[in-house]
């Protein structure tokens, strides 16, 4: 399975404007790291843990995957049902709010919205 590596926009997002700056602070090799944001070198999922944390984002982000974030962040997705993550917990709340009427939806929306706008201005 092929993923669209989002390295260098995350990196870049984080304020690191070099690639080599950011293999500092990972602790890899400049190069190592340039062969990963090019995707000449298979990024490892203990490498990808180490890049997420680094970064402050999911290794799901690295991989350029659609987050729950970004589903919710989604202006149509307020009302339109979810497709199943694989995560148990995950889709027992999808499975929920799939079947929650319209209107419900749009409430749920705007809550779990404001969770994650509350989460992101505690990180400031």
């Amino acid at each position: 399975m092929a993923y669209d590596l989002k390295l260098r926009e995350l990196r870049l997002d984080r304020g690191f404007s070099t690639g080599a700056a950011f293999a500092e602070k990972v602790g890899i090799p400049p190069a190592t790291y340039s062969n990963l944001e090019a995707e000449r070198t298979r990024l490892t999922l203990e490498t990808a843990c180490t890049i997420a944390d680094a970064l402050g984002c999911s290794t799901d982000e690295i991989a350029g995957r659609e987050t729950v974030r970004d589903l919710i962040r989604r202006p149509s997705s307020n009302t339109v049902p979810v497709e199943p993550s694989g995560d148990q917990l995950l889709d027992a709340l999808i499975d929920t709010y799939n079947h929650l009427p319209k209107s419900l939806r749009r409430s749920a929306y705007g809550a779990v919205r404001g969770i994650l706008e509350a989460e992101v201005d505690d990180d400031l």
